[in-house]
C-alpha cells in the first residue's frame, strides 16, 4: 500500500507523512492495515503507535486471514504477542484445528512451552494414534512431558506384548531411577530378547544394577550358550565392575557367584 493513498484519501497531510519514521510508514504499507483503517475497525492514529511485535503480527497472513473471516476482532489481535503469532502461523497447530481437536481462540492461548512440546513428532504421532489423549498433553508438567520423549518409553506405548508394554499412567508417573534404566541401550535390548522377563523388572533396577548389565562381559555372558560361562540375571545383577576383568579373563570357568 503506497503512503501517497492515504494522502489522496484524506487520512494524512503530506507534511504528515514526511514526518513519519521509517517504522510507522512500514506500518501504514500492510494492505490489512489499510483495510481495517478503511473499514473503520482501526484508526490511523492507532496505527501509527504500534510496537514492532504487533507489526509483526499483523505482517503474518495467517492472522490477516484470521481478522478478515472474523475469527479474531482487531481488538485481539491487538493483545497477540509473538507466541500467539508463532501458533497461529505453525502448520502441526494448524492440523490440530482442522482436526477438530482444538480451536483458533484455544490455539491464541498456548504457551511457548505447550507449542514445543505439540511440535514434536512423537508427540503429534501419539495424538493421532489415539494413545496421548490431546487435553491430557496440554497438560502435562515438564517432567512427564521428558518421560515420553524417551524413544524405548514410546515404543512400550505401542507394545502389545503384555509381557513388555507400559500404559499412559505407568508413563506418566515413571521417576528418574526407572526413566534412566529405560534410556539404557543394553536394558532395552535385553527386555526385547526376554533376558529381563518385564517390563516391571527393567523399571525396578537399582542404578548399580543397571551399570552391571551395562557391562560389556556381562552382557555377553548373559547371552552364553555355555552352561560354564552363562550367567544368570540374579548373578549378572551381582557383578561389579571390579569382577569385569576377572569375568573376561579366558582363564574364567565359572559363573560369579563362586568368585
Amino acid at each position: 500500500m503506497k503512503l501517497q493513498t492515504y494522502i489522496d484519501q484524506g487520512y494524512l497531510r503530506a507534511e504528515r507523512v514526511e514526518s513519519l519514521s521509517e517504522h510507522q510508514k512500514k506500518v501504514l504499507g500492510l494492505n490489512i492495515i489499510y483495510q481495517l483503517i478503511r473499514d473503520g475497525s482501526l484508526t490511523i492514529e492507532r496505527a501509527l503507535i504500534f510496537t514492532l511485535a504487533q507489526y509483526s503480527v499483523f505482517s503474518s497472513k495467517a492472522v490477516c486471514q484470521l481478522i478478515e473471516n472474523k475469527t479474531f476482532t482487531v481488538e485481539e489481535v491487538l493483545t497477540f504477542g509473538m507466541w500467539q503469532k508463532r501458533a497461529l502461523e505453525s502448520k502441526v497447530i494448524r492440523s490440530f484445528i482442522d482436526s477438530g481437536c482444538m480451536t483458533f481462540k484455544k490455539a491464541a492461548e498456548l504457551s511457548d512451552e505447550q507449542q514445543n512440546f505439540l511440535d514434536l513428532d512423537v508427540v503429534r504421532k501419539l495424538i493421532q494414534e489415539g494413545i496421548l489423549p490431546f487435553d491430557v498433553a496440554l497438560n502435562l508438567t515438564w517432567r512427564q512431558q521428558q518421560n515420553l520423549e524417551v524413544p524405548m518409553v514410546v515404543e512400550l506405548l505401542r507394545s502389545k506384548d503384555e509381557r513388555c508394554c507400559l500404559t499412559l499412567d505407568q508413563v506418566l508417573r515413571l521417576q528418574w531411577m526407572a526413566l534412566d534404566n529405560l534410556k539404557s541401550k543394553t536394558v532395552c535390548a535385553l527386555l526385547q530378547e526376554g533376558i529381563l522377563p518385564s517390563v516391571e523388572k527393567a523399571l525396578s533396577l537399582a542404578a548399580e544394577q543397571r551399570q552391571s548389565l551395562e557391562l560389556p562381559i556381562v552382557a555377553k555372558l548373559l547371552r552364553s550358550k555355555d552352561c560354564l560361562l552363562h550367567l544368570t540375571l540374579e548373578q549378572a545383577l551381582k557383578v561389579r565392575s571390579r569382577q569385569e576383568a576377572m569375568l573376561e579373563s579366558k582363564h574364567i570357568h565359572k559363573p560369579p557367584s563362586v568368585i
